[in-house]
């Protein structure tokens, strides 16, 4: 099961785990939070309703009315305490609009922490989207040595690249320019998902996919698909992976050659 799966049974119905959802559950802290809040927001809906639960009431006519067979024509007047019931009433009803309308505004921002600390960085660094000139495969070289990460060819053109703290960790912060627009990428090796998770804030538009150990957000300041450079990006990375992975092993056959030779 991936979040967005996850999320569609936690909004539907937070109460209900179904074993599949109980595994995701276990291991996504994001997908546990959020059903966490939808708990508690069914808690404060229902306390909320509870305001107006009170039994209505039907005026009957007084005995001297009964005995004469007239009926007064004037209605009769509300109790104080009938007043108070629709004051609870609407002000129950009121709670209930609030709290549906505050978890929607909540639902239409990033729910995971992980997005909204992507978003807060990109966001300090404004310029990094106007940049048309490719970085020097030196420069790129240099940034990705110092986060310690390694790409293969295969993405497209790199027009801005810096050397970020986020979260505590040196990471690669780069640009790429698509033919739809520059987008962001940001290679957080130190930060896992369970699965592909979309987000949108801001103006903002963005995926997080895995990829290798970490993670990758991918992020455009414009509405437009996404697929195509995570793909392009994770398969960068995970060449590098491979191609490392056989080098060791190449060089490991190579040094028990060498001591068996000699």
């Amino acid at each position: 099961m991936i979040c967005d799966e996850a999320t569609m049974f936690i909004g539907g119905d937070p109460q209900t785990v179904s074993p599949e959802l109980n595994e995701h559950l276990r291991c996504c802290r994001n997908c546990s939070h959020l059903r966490e809040q939808m708990l508690g927001f069914d808690i404060q809906l229902s306390r909320a309703l509870e305001l107006g639960l009170y039994p209505a009431v039907t005026a009957s006519p007084g005995p001297d009315a009964l005995a004469t067979g007239v009926s007064s024509r004037t209605p009769p007047r509300r109790a104080s305490w009938q007043s108070g019931r629709a004051r609870k009433w609407g002000l129950g009803i009121g709670l209930a609009a609030s709290l549906v309308l505050g978890f929607a505004l909540w639902l239409s921002q990033p729910r995971d922490t992980l997005a909204a600390e992507v978003i807060d960085h990109i966001a300090q660094e404004p310029d990094s989207w106007s940049r048309t000139e490719q970085v020097s495969a030196a420069a790129l070289a240099t940034i990705l040595r110092e986060t310690g990460v390694e790409l293969r060819p295969g993405m497209a053109s790199v027009v801005y690249a810096s050397r970020c703290d986020f979260l505590g960790h040196q990471v690669p912060h780069l640009v790429i320019l698509t033919e739809a627009g520059p987008v962001t990428i940001m290679i957080l090796t130190h930060e896992r998902v369970t699965g592909t998770e979309r987000f949108q804030a801001d103006h903002y538009w963005g995926l997080l996919v895995p990829a290798g150990v970490g993670s990758v957000a991918v992020v455009s300041h414009t509405e437009m698909s996404l697929e195509e450079p995570a793909r392009n990006v994770v398969h960068a990375l995970e060449a590098a992976l491979d191609y490392r992975d056989r080098e060791a092993v190449h060089v490991s056959v190579l040094g028990r050659y060498s001591r068996n030779v000699l």
